[in-house]
């Protein structure tokens, strides 16, 4: 009996990706992109997770049809609600009612949330299948890129593998991911570096930089 992974993880993955929208959270990240089937190895088309946490959380025409629907509604609520008040109480009131719709509008409107997509350098020196790389990361999947890693040393941010994050080695990783923004169909809007690591997490030096204002700035 075959089980179809893919299929498990849409009944899963769709109750979190309605969770994010129900709680207003500003999306959601994967970790990492090199575990998604970027092969298609499976048969069920490249990124099978990437894309369907994308799908989740793009507006979908029933989003819309419901803000415009809701737009309408909080259009002809105003209206009445301004008509009473300024018999009543005023122009005062007219404008603490207002407020309160666009407070409930903002809230129940979606909008399309946000997919960080973390990537490892590391995963290039797998053999295989598994060997995975920025040539590999489909933008149109994210709208951050969170790169790992680089390191911490004398309170300055170094390269931590200059063979796979510069063109010593032929990676240039930094250089392609940055441009990922301004590939064809693109969804980045910000690309981030991420500092530490295992190996480089040991000892206080993170600490102490934190707690520093001074090293902060410098």
């Amino acid at each position: 009996m075959q089980i179809n992974i893919y299929n498990q993880f849409l009944t899963v993955s769709s109750l979190q990706m309605q969770y994010i929208k129900d709680m207003g959270l500003a999306g959601g990240m994967v970790w990492d992109t090199s575990m998604d089937d970027f092969k298609n190895l499976c048969g069920d088309g490249k990124n099978p997770f990437l894309t369907a946490m994308r799908t989740y959380l793009s507006p979908s025409e029933n989003d819309d049809k419901s803000d415009e629907n809701e737009d309408e509604n909080e259009d002809e609520k105003e209206d009445d609600n301004s008509d009473e008040n300024n018999d009543e109480n005023g122009e005062n009131n007219d404008d603490e009612n207002n407020d309160e719709n666009n407070d409930d509008e903002s809230s129940d409107n979606y909008g399309d949330k946000d997919v960080v997509c973390y990537f490892i350098n590391w995963a290039w020196y797998r053999e295989g299948n598994g060997k995975y790389s920025a040539d590999n990361v489909d933008p149109t999947l994210c709208t951050i890129i969170n790169y790992a890693f680089a390191v911490l040393e004398n309170n300055k941010i170094k390269v931590h593998d200059p063979w796979a994050d510069t063109d010593v080695g032929g990676g240039e990783f930094f250089e392609k991911i940055v441009a990922l923004k301004n590939a064809a169909g693109s969804r980045v809007r910000k690309v981030l570096l991420a500092i530490g690591g295992w190996n480089d997490s040991e000892g206080s030096k993170y600490s102490d930089l934190a707690k520093s204002p001074q090293l902060r700035c410098s």
